[in-house]
């Protein structure tokens, strides 16, 4: 045995030589390399689709160039692709070449927001206030993407707290903190900072429609009505009598909206806002072809048009026109559906039988924000996973981890990833490390109980987890599932179909059915089993967990 231990430590000692001794080539190359060389393999790598390699060689060229214009062409992709230091590295880089570049003043501040580093933010962020306030009147409101965009909030909530702090008599501080307070779930400090932001400059309309916003959050819908119609130019401000209508639609009152948005295009025809918002509703209500009008009409005004292909992409997949539908969705290049657009067109081309073409629709895009880029990181992945590409999933997974540490929907991923590799003691370690971070929260009760359950005998521990989960949410259908789940696996069958048959009713998820119908047909019922998954594959007939059921129990 002393031996084998020895021959096994010998060998780990080995690879690591080994392993050190090709990371020193590799470094040792790097370095005998020119800018220009470095140049050169990053644009090879962009032709080859591998973005993370063209970051690499960019911020290594970065740093052996002292040329201002490379770090404005280089920066951009390091930013977007490279890892956390990579991006960090060339922003300090592209700063030390050019003191006036705004655009990685943006992105240093947004990197250290990401680290809570709150005191490294703020430097930056006041430069880049003064910057703003130097050619408009916007201040605070222009830096609000970049705040509301961090990968941690309450950073950015910090940094803002202290930014009104030191500019108590600005009113776009006050105006930018009351965004940030009512995205967060704070609206009586939304309403506080509108109203002082209101004081500050008394005529502005925007701050008036926040605290209107404000208002209805907190339930003065009436309120928020009348603050806005008693507004001194409110019939002859289009903008107000927009945001007019959609309180009227977030207070339910659908048809009072509606009637206001006629109107309002029957005085302003071509007002971009009136046909996205009058579009949109006749999508929800499920007026197809009126929604159409208003949305060729809206991309007749130039704008929003993102918006506009995005729900034609959607009404031609509604009506399964398939190929129309990927031709919109392909259009889509900005905007807030961006992420959902990609996502789609993925899952398209796939059933259309094209994988290469659904992967390449999901690299990330320049631009992306953080929540856009986990959705569409998370397509890919899932779409990595049904073809079993396993490596390269939890490559890309590792990477996105490496520059976003804390992002727990990443870890989640790379958990479930680990057991359909089956690395089943990683997923379990991963699962247990979160359930360790966040002890009450029930998606990591649930996500480890599940994980227990389908995966191991270990059904007491998984029980424990699961009931806990249920007891905090207990109208989730996930969770109720995974209590069906580990009652099938503990031989309960009538409490299992129980659970089951409440989750199905709640949520027709595939992975639901599967469930459902396995316990099903194990308790006999054949004919019942088939009714549930042939109902949920004619949902979703892409479905990997119900196909590998039915194959699985009807051979």
């Amino acid at each position: 045995m002393k031996k084998y231990l020895l021959s096994l430590l010998t060998a780990g000692l080995l690879a690591s030589a080994c392993a050190q001794t090709g990371q020193q080539r590799a470094d040792e190359a790097d370095a005998g390399q020119s800018a220009e060389q470095h140049i050169l393999m990053a644009e090879l790598a962009v032709q080859q689709h591998d973005f993370a390699e063209a970051a690499r060689q960019y911020a290594l060229a970065l740093r052996k160039s002292d040329d201002p214009e490379l770090a404005a062409r280089a920066g951009p992709t390091v930013f977007d692709y490279g890892s956390y230091d990579e991006a960090l590295s060339a922003a300090r880089r592209w700063i030390a070449l050019d003191a006036t570049a705004v655009q990685p003043r943006r992105e240093l501040a947004s990197l250290y927001l990401q680290r809570g580093r709150v005191g490294k933010a703020m430097p930056e962020l006041e430069w880049l206030f003064q910057a703003v306030s130097a050619e408009t009147d916007q201040g605070f409101v222009a830096l609000l993407p970049l705040l509301t965009e961090s990968g941690d909030q309450p950073a950015a909530y910090e940094a803002m707290q202290r930014l009104v702090r030191d500019h108590e008599d600005d009113a776009t501080a006050h105006y930018a903190l009351a965004f940030m307070a009512l995205g967060g779930g704070e609206p009586q400090t939304a309403l506080d900072e509108s109203e002082r932001a209101l004081e500050l400059r008394p005529d502005w309309a925007e701050a008036a429609v926040l605290r209107a916003r404000a208002m209805m959050t907190a339930g003065q819908t009436e309120a928020a009505m009348d603050s806005l119609r008693d507004w001194p130019d409110f019939r002859e401000n289009p903008r107000l009598r927009l945001e007019f209508a959609i309180l009227q639609l977030a207070a339910g009152r659908v048809e009072e909206a509606r009637l206001e948005l006629e109107l309002l295009l029957a005085d302003y025809p071509r007002l971009p806002g009136g046909l996205r918002t009058l579009g949109l509703l006749e999508f929800q209500s499920g007026n197809y072809e009126l929604a159409e009008r208003y949305l060729i009409e809206l991309i007749g005004t130039g704008r929003y048009v993102a918006d506009a292909m995005f729900y034609l992409g959607s009404i031609a997949e509604i009506e399964n026109d398939l190929d129309g539908a990927a031709s919109f969705y392909a259009r889509v290049t900005s905007g807030d559906n961006l992420a959902a657009a990609r996502v789609r067109l993925a899952l398209i081309l796939y059933r259309l039988g094209d994988p290469d073409s659904a992967l390449r629709s999901l690299e990330l895009a320049p631009g992306m924000d953080l929540e856009s880029m986990l959705q569409v990181t998370g397509a890919r992945g899932e779409l990595l996973m049904r073809l079993e590409r396993y490596d390269e999933a939890l490559a890309m997974y590792n990477a996105e981890l490496e520059r976003y540490p804390n992002e727990q929907s990443l870890r989640y991923s790379r958990a479930f990833l680990y057991d359909r590799m089956g690395r089943l003691d990683d997923a379990l370690a991963e699962l247990r490390q979160l359930l360790k971070e966040n002890p009450d929260d029930p998606i990591a009760l649930n996500a480890l109980g599940y994980t227990l359950a389908d995966r191991t005998t270990d059904y007491d521990e998984a029980y424990r987890y699961i009931s806990a989960a249920l007891e905090k949410t207990p109208d989730s259908p996930a969770i109720i599932d995974s209590m069906g789940w580990v009652q099938f696996r503990m031989g309960n069958l009538e409490e299992a179909e129980r659970y089951l048959r409440k989750a199905w009713s709640l949520d027709s998820d595939p992975e639901i059915a599967a469930h459902l119908g396995e316990v099903l047909w194990v308790m006999g019922d054949e004919t019942g089993a088939e009714e549930i998954w042939f109902d949920a594959l004619s949902q979703n007939p892409d479905s990997r967990i119900l196909q590998e059921v039915i194959d699985r129990l009807q051979q």
